[in-house]
């Protein structure tokens, strides 16, 4: 197995839809050139366009995200994506780090049945849980 390190890569989107992968240099240097006026037709990465139908040079993320979108998915604001129709149920940092000290906590107490004791009257919370809320 070999492994190879490839340097970043930008994508050159033209209006017909063709998209251009090239190195982010080359990329960002074809833009300048397309900012400074350079019009007509021009060669890139071995084709021939157009600069009429440049239409910008986006990231691999910009390029997921269309893609994802046009398959219908959409982006909930903890940064997760789901499909159509889809409920998010994540959870936020918060609440994730929370859990994370609970289950901790649960994990060396030597009380509880997963944050609960039972009680005279009844199940009531373990200390080791209180703990965390404080």
């Amino acid at each position: 197995m070999t492994t190879e390190i490839t340097k970043p890569q930008l994508c050159v989107v033209m209006r017909n839809g063709v998209e251009i992968w090239a190195e982010s240099e080359k990329a960002e240097r074809f833009g300048n050139d397309c900012v400074r006026g350079l019009k007509g037709m021009v060669q890139f990465e071995g084709r021939f366009l157009n600069t009429a139908d440049f239409v910008g040079i986006f990231t691999p993320d910009d390029m997921e995200s269309l893609i994802r979108k046009k398959n219908k998915q959409w982006k909930c604001k903890h940064g997760t994506w789901h499909d159509f129709g889809e409920k998010c149920v994540c959870m936020s940092q918060e609440e994730k780090d929370y859990s994370k000290k609970r289950n901790e906590a649960i994990a060396k107490c030597d009380k509880c049945s997963n944050g609960w004791i039972q009680g005279e009257k009844g199940m009531r919370p373990c200390e080791c849980v209180e703990n965390i809320n404080k």
